[in-house]
């Protein structure tokens, strides 16, 4: 049986989340014409698409680094969801794994975007309850090739394997650590 290891959520500020990535939020209700961020985006080709986030609870094992594009997200519509973060690390140093008291749990408002840096470690988007949430992602081409043809996070963890963009860590299958998100 797996270690549970519980993080609280954190409120998504500019500043407590500055270690990870930046924030679009707009601090006062937006003129006619909307608003605009400027965003330290790095990508190849640019993906965008959505992505539907079923509601699974708020425990998970698994974080995911993208070596070679920061991402982002921007929350659509349904439930409010949290993130789990850990700053960015080396990858050429295969032992740079976050260490889990080093992970951070956000909570995603709706309609709230986020950029995470490249290299930011990540957990996938859990939705506060059923149905779930609707996000845009903005990502590249390669990185998402990459975990289809060597397996994402819903992937056995002894399938995975032969990254050229991405690394994932699974803590239950590689230390025997579950997380749990407290509110």
């Amino acid at each position: 049986m797996a270690q549970v290891h519980r993080i609280p959520v954190e409120k998504m500020t500019e500043k407590a989340f500055r270690p990870f990535g930046q924030l679009m939020l707009s601090k006062e209700k937006p003129p006619y014409e909307g608003v605009s961020y400027r965003l330290n985006f790095q990508a190849g080709k640019v993906r965008i698409g959505t992505n539907w986030l079923p509601y699974k609870g708020f425990r998970f094992t698994g974080l995911e680094q993208h070596l070679h594009v920061s991402q982002s997200f921007v929350h659509l519509q349904g439930a409010p969801a949290v993130l789990a973060v850990a700053a960015p690390t080396d990858p050429r140093m295969p032992d740079s794994i976050p260490k889990p008291e080093d992970v951070h749990v956000f909570l995603i408002e709706p309609h709230t975007g986020y950029l995470l840096k490249r290299r930011t470690w990540h957990s996938d988007r859990l939705p506060l309850y059923a149905p779930g949430s609707m996000m845009v992602i903005i990502t590249d081409v390669e990185t998402n090739r990459d975990l289809q043809a060597h397996g994402g996070m819903t992937t056995p963890p002894d399938q995975r394997g032969g990254w050229k963009w991405n690394r994932i860590v699974d803590y239950e299958y590689d230390y025997g650590v579950e997380f749990e998100i407290v509110f």
